[in-house]
């Protein structure tokens, strides 16, 4: 019950291509902030050269654990993210072989493909191409398929 909750926020399998999204998302800002704050650290040490070698020195380490330890942070989120998009996926998948989450509603762009091809369709018919019977009875399957 609780999956079928968690995928009815949102439609059929996007919960993983989000989360994926959302790492990238992660990896980029965390990268930035790295290289930022290596930069602040760096600079100030390029200052503090006038006082002493040794203020540069410790700029330049501080700098440098701080780029590191913003990767590695980064790259652990990024890490969760990806994870928990497999696992949505996984459990979306389970969930919809026991048939337990199959009134879930339809992404917008299958609507859109089905909408698209009910309306190839009617040009067909309207242009002679195929029956009236043909028609109503590829419409009846797309139709199901919602």
């Amino acid at each position: 019950m609780f999956m079928k909750r968690l995928f009815s926020f949102n439609a059929k399998q996007e919960c993983s291509t989000l989360l994926v999204v959302i790492s990238k998302v992660v990896k980029v800002i965390y990268i930035v902030l790295a290289c930022v704050a290596a930069l602040i650290m760096l600079i100030g040490g390029i200052q503090a050269i006038e006082d002493s070698g040794l203020y540069f020195l410790l700029a330049l380490v501080l700098g440098a654990a701080a780029f590191f330890w913003l990767l590695f942070l980064g790259f652990v989120l990024e890490i969760l993210f990806l994870s928990f998009s497999i696992v949505t996926k996984k459990n979306y998948e389970d969930l919809l072989e026991r048939g337990k989450i199959d009134d879930l509603p339809l992404s917008a762009g299958k609507k859109n493909a089905i909408g698209e091809k009910l309306h190839a369709l009617n040009e067909l018919k309207n242009n002679g191409i195929i029956s009236e019977e043909e028609f109503n009875e590829k419409k009846k399957e797309w139709l199901q398929e919602l």
